[in-house]
């Protein structure tokens, strides 16, 4: 509390000098007036710029899922043993692996002891320290960068340390971010939560490719297909100016 009447005091004495030097130099006024109008042109500007390039990234998104929608068979993926049934339908480039992870641990404790002079300058320390190392909480967070292959059957993430998939068959919950760009899956045969995250805007995103990929898996090749045109679809009605709908078909939050 003292601190924040120390700020308050602090600012006030701010707001006397400054309206004190208005008044001695009533020009500045116009100055202070015409830096907020050009604050609030600049800020309108980048606004209106930062819409048109949303805009611009959702009609390029919905011609590469309508794209998809034609052929969910994929022309090209890494080499991989396919299971019985399984077809690749697309494999993305450039994602991360979003995993939880402790930031490490803290110690608390306290330090017992005592100390006597050995000569006239040096002291000789002796104690006895206890306390505990507690480990900081789980958060998520990026943990690798990779590409991930989508099939009708799984995820499979291949990276630079690490290896992860995700069968459809054990999925207890899926979570999709806005418009797709991550996704966070919950299978049977893992304990904790983990997914995939965006890296390069310019292609599908994650979260609509598991969305459509698990659409197969559930209801067919036809349904899947289906699916991934509506979900164009309504990226299409975003980028022509209808609202910023994040709950597109393939941002649903529970497959």
């Amino acid at each position: 509390m003292q601190g924040i009447g120390c700020s308050v005091l602090i600012l006030l004495f701010l707001l006397i000098l400054v309206f004190q030097w208005i008044v001695q130099n009533p020009w500045s006024l116009f100055v202070i007036a015409a830096a907020i109008a050009l604050s609030v042109f600049i800020y309108r500007e980048n606004k209106a710029a930062k819409k048109i390039k949303d805009r611009e990234g959702h009609s390029k998104h919905a011609a590469q899922v309508e794209r998809l929608a034609q052929s969910l068979r994929a022309s090209w993926y890494p080499p991989m043993a396919l299971r019985p049934g399984e077809i690749v339908i697309y494999h993305l480039r450039q994602v991360g692996l979003d995993e939880y992870r402790s930031n490490g641990s803290t110690y608390t404790g306290t330090t017992n002891g005592f100390s006597f002079r050995v000569t006239k300058n040096v002291r000789y320390n002796t104690s006895v320290s206890q306390g505990n190392i507690t480990k900081k909480p789980e958060i998520l967070q990026t943990v690798d960068t990779g590409s991930a292959t989508f099939t009708n059957q799984r995820v499979i993430y291949t990276g630079e340390k690490y290896t992860r998939e995700w069968n459809f068959d054990k999925l207890l919950n899926a979570e999709s971010g806005p418009n797709g760009s991550w996704v966070r899956f919950a299978v049977s045969n893992r304990q904790t939560v983990s997914g995939l995250r965006v890296s390069n805007y310019s292609d599908i995103l994650p979260g609509m490719l598991a969305a459509i990929a698990y659409e197969w898996f559930e209801k067919g090749e036809s349904a899947a297909s289906k699916f991934a045109m509506e979900t164009a679809g309504r990226i299409r009605s975003i980028a022509a100016g209808g609202p910023d709908d994040s709950e597109l078909p393939a941002n649903r939050p529970n497959y």
